[in-house]
């Protein structure tokens, strides 16, 4: 089974205690990008199974990047000894990769160990910018549908309003760009925000495009 910790385009949480039980009801393996959560939900930002205070293991594959929350380049595949064996050995777009440059892994490495858990001031300050820019947004009457998390959607209806609505940020010396149909369901076309721990100390750290 291979799920999002939290989905990029809603912004909402997976219900990872549910996704776990039918796992293990049907013996399958879990896998679960954490390319939103990692760095984000938990105290000490270590994803989605510790925001639920589950045990660990119950994900058996972590699959995440360094580019939304470490600000880094990279990502990763966390799973035990034999499945990574397997993953080095099968995994066809593995294996002519280079690997990651030790700058690159050494700063990754700083961002989680040394800043993200030893500072949960970061995170917890991270969720005050987001309820403040959520209520802010919501004020304003724009849609940001449920997000619950650092993604911020604003659904501007069809593509036309969406590409309208990028263009006068970026006159502004805002950067965003639209993300259209069929990316996300006609009708709901939106430009994203997503607010990082690493760089707290602003509100619209960077906006993205899937």
């Amino acid at each position: 089974m291979l799920t999002d910790g939290v989905f990029s385009m809603d912004g909402d949480i997976v219900d990872l205690p549910a996704i776990v039980d039918i796992a293990h009801q049907y013996g399958a393996l879990l896998a679960v990008d954490e390319a939103h959560s990692i760095g984000v939900l938990g105290d000490a930002g270590r994803g989605v199974e510790e925001y639920f205070g589950l045990k660990a293991g119950s994900i058996d594959i972590k699959i995440g990047n360094f580019k939304q929350s470490y600000s880094q380049y990279g990502g990763y595949v966390a799973a035990d000894g034999q499945l990574i064996e397997l993953i080095k050995h099968q995994g066809r777009s593995f294996i002519y990769s280079a690997s990651l440059a030790p700058p690159l892994a050494a700063a990754a490495l700083a961002a989680s160990f040394d800043v993200i858990e030893q500072e949960g001031w970061r995170i917890r300050q991270l969720h005050k910018n987001s309820h403040y820019l959520k209520q802010a947004l919501d004020d304003m009457g724009f849609n940001t549908l449920s997000t619950s998390t650092a993604i911020f959607p604003i659904c501007c209806g069809n593509n036309e309003t969406a590409w309208r609505m990028a263009k006068y940020c970026r006159d502004r010396r805002v950067l965003v760009r639209g993300i259209p149909s069929p990316v996300v369901p006609e009708g709901m076309a939106r430009y994203a925000v997503l607010l990082q721990p690493i760089a707290q100390s602003a509100i619209l750290i960077t906006v993205w495009q899937c």
